[in-house]
């Protein structure tokens, strides 16, 4: 780390942004040296102390929208388009798949997190794919997944088979361009708190996130509130998702009935 910011020390910045606004991303800011230094005033930790542009970010403000003050403070032209686009050499590499998948229609379902907090139950995306195929939504079901959440997957993808369900485990198969292609070519995605909902998000919207102790109108599907649902929360309750004492309580509390509903209701928007 000293190595590193004694780097940045030696380049001639002209502009730094701390997006996160902590006290490591402030200390790298001012080692920048950059003339031009930019934070929300109400970075954590005193990373604002790093800046000599200080934005009033709006309480409740979307993750992204806070990014675009930020940069637009430092000069940018804000052009609000979350549009993604596939590699070719990925949507290549997913067509070449064809005939090592099963045949019809499927669905992402990305059912790993970082934090057991955010995670639906393992059950829950069980009876979820089962109520899929069932009702003909869809013929199978694709897991991504990191390398490191591969056994994880597997034991998923094991218990969906033991219910007759086709399923095929992606987890450490593939690069990020190349699961932008299977979410592309899905017909849709339900995703914990994940990066696979942005993703989707901005290969179609045909996605549903899954929240609950972070709050979707700041970092869920961005200005599309109806493709996320919460899991209800007790009156009072401010729940953090880094508190390791939850486990999966507050997820466990977002019914399968909603989850599928809610999917069955959005079905007309994503033209299935």
């Amino acid at each position: 780390m000293r190595r590193w910011l004694a780097s940045l020390s030696r380049e001639h910045w002209d502009i730094a942004i701390d997006c996160q606004g902590l006290a490591r991303t402030g200390l790298m800011m001012r080692a920048s040296r950059a003339s031009v230094r930019v934070c929300d005033r109400a970075a954590r930790e005193g990373a604002w102390l790093a800046a000599n542009q200080r934005v009033d970010i709006p309480v409740g403000a979307h993750e992204v929208d806070r990014m675009l003050l930020l940069a637009e403070a430092a000069g940018a032209t804000v052009v609000p388009d979350a549009t993604l686009y596939v590699p070719d050499a990925a949507m290549s590499w997913w067509k070449s798949l064809r005939g090592d998948r099963p045949e019809g229609a499927y669905a992402v379902l990305a059912t790993t997190s970082r934090w057991t907090s955010k995670a639906w139950p393992e059950s829950h995306w069980i009876e979820l794919a089962e109520r899929l195929v069932e009702s003909g939504r869809v013929a199978w079901i694709a897991l991504p997944g990191s390398p490191s959440e591969h056994s994880l997957v597997a034991h998923l993808a094991s218990a969906m088979q033991a219910r007759g369900i086709r399923v095929v485990n992606y987890a450490g198969k593939t690069d990020v361009g190349q699961m932008m292609a299977m979410i592309h070519q899905g017909a849709f995605t339900v995703s914990n708190d994940s990066a696979a909902l942005h993703m989707a998000l901005g290969l179609g919207a045909r996605c549903l996130g899954l929240f609950g102790p972070t709050d979707p109108a700041i970092v869920g599907p961005w200005n599309r509130p109806d493709l996320a649902l919460r899991a209800p929360l007790h009156e009072g309750e401010q729940p953090t998702y880094r508190d390791k004492a939850l486990g999966d309580s507050i997820m466990r509390r977002l019914a399968v009935d909603v989850v599928f509903d809610q999917i069955e209701s959005l079905s007309g928007v994503w033209g299935s």
